[in-house]
């Protein structure tokens, strides 16, 4: 029980911090304006007009939501390491662990805030253009949540041992890797190279494909998404997140931070 108090602590005052970052605000300003733009190319597209804003509009959601995760997981505990905020911390009756994961769940708390506030904004657009908004507008919010709350922990993994603009370079490598996956597969797949052939079969398994999560297109053509689909990749995203904290928890259990 003592367990989750402090981890609640921490994410509680991790919350705090990031809503008292000037960046934050930013980063909303950012979103409102690029979302006005996906506004404003629909009508010029004439019959395109609400496929077009649909489209951009959830893909600027995912940009922005994917900024502000690798963004603030990059910061929060690389900056307690420069601040020597950290050494203190740790002389408290408080695990590394429970710093980890404090730190972990008040980013993801932000995020849930984050994709309340683009939901509210996407519906704001969809009714001015009298796009129908469905369940799979929901579950579309739901995979860009899965898919920053991925990247999240892939740059507090970072965080445990390396530099800010490292962490941001790495994250945004297994970014534009995990949207490429299945492209890479089927390319490798075409070879005669055993040791390219063994890669597309065992080496992208060490990626999450972050491809599942994109039920834009669904949106677009306003097909559904079934229910067991979303729960599947939930449990996967679910699994990804673990794995990469289990492997932050025991690098930063191992740093020498006198």
């Amino acid at each position: 029980m003592k367990m989750w108090r402090n981890i609640f602590i921490l994410a509680a005052n991790g919350f705090q911090e990031v809503i008292r970052h000037r960046f934050f605000y930013g980063l909303v300003l950012v979103a409102v304006l690029i979302l006005s733009v996906g506004a404003i190319l629909g009508p010029l597209s004439m019959s395109e007009e609400k496929r077009i804003t649909v489209n951009f509009s959830l893909f600027a959601a995912q940009i922005v939501l994917i900024a502000a995760s690798i963004f603030f997981g990059s910061l929060s505990i690389t900056r307690d390491m420069e601040k020597k905020i950290i050494t203190t911390l740790i002389t408290r009756p408080i695990s590394r662990a429970q710093y980890i994961l404090g730190k972990f769940f008040g980013m993801a708390f932000i995020m849930i805030v984050a994709v309340i506030l683009l939901g509210f904004i996407l519906s704001g657009i969809f009714y001015y253009f009298q796009i129908p908004i469905q369940s799979v507008f929901f579950k579309s919010l739901w995979g860009i949540y899965l898919e920053a709350l991925v990247l999240l922990s892939i740059s507090i993994l970072f965080s445990s041992f390396t530099s800010n603009f490292l962490i941001i370079c790495y994250t945004v490598c297994f970014f534009i890797i995990g949207h490429w996956i299945d492209t890479m597969k089927t390319l490798l797949q075409k070879t005669e190279e055993p040791f390219l052939r063994f890669i597309s079969e065992y080496g992208v398994l060490v990626f999450p494909n972050l491809e599942r999560f994109n039920w834009r297109p669904h949106v677009v053509y306003q097909d559904l998404v079934p229910f067991t689909e979303v729960m599947f990749y939930s449990f996967y995203a679910v699994s990804w997140v673990i794995l990469f904290l289990v492997i932050a928890i025991q690098i930063f259990n191992r740093k020498d931070f006198v």
